[in-house]
């Protein structure tokens, strides 16, 4: 089972605010335990040097060690090295995890669509297939409170956009939007 404790975009602010907490000891952020491999950080030890380490463990042996000296370049590399180590892809650039989900919501909504109406011309540019795809996501989530992974960009209160992959939970929605209650 894999887990990522620490996601790999926090790894750097993580890591400046507990620096001095941090040893030359490993701290596991994220790992796989089907494939016994761990993602872990350190420091030197050394309260002057602004490197992190990320180190990648393989049954507890140190197979690959980085090290990064900013926050751009610290996300970069455990991207990667989750990517590459876990096996998984929960690194994905955030448009391309958007597109990708666009996509396969936009298959499923015309498969329903042309089993449903029978016609084809209800494809992905149509009035009603957008109007449908809304509607029904959001009356899953608000009817039925089933989580619907969308990933999008929101906006919080103070007008700074953050990536969200369950973005309903975030949203404010007007009226009960929910004709069939």
């Amino acid at each position: 089972m894999k887990e990522i404790i620490i996601p790999p975009e926090e790894l750097w602010p993580y890591y400046t605010e507990n620096k001095r907490g941090l040893t030359s000891v490993p701290e596991i952020v994220a790992f796989n335990e089907e494939q016994e491999v761990e993602i872990a950080i350190a420091s030197s030890g050394n309260v002057n040097d602004i490197s992190l380490y990320i180190y990648v463990l393989i049954n507890g042996e140190i197979i690959d060690e980085v090290e990064a000296d900013n926050a751009d370049e610290c996300a970069d590399i455990a991207c990667h090295l989750y990517d590459y180590y876990l096996s998984d892809s929960d690194c994905m650039d955030e448009t391309d995890q958007i597109s990708e989900r666009e996509e396969e919501l936009d298959t499923a909504v015309s498969d329903f669509l042309s089993v449903v109406a029978e016609e084809k011309e209800l494809t992905v540019k149509s009035d009603v297939f957008d109007d449908f795809k809304e509607f029904a996501l959001e009356y899953l989530y608000r009817k039925h409170n089933i989580r619907i992974r969308r990933p999008m960009w929101l906006e919080d209160e103070n007008g700074k956009e953050f990536f969200e992959e369950y973005p309903y939970e975030h949203m404010i929605f007007e009226g009960d939007g929910i004709p069939f209650s």
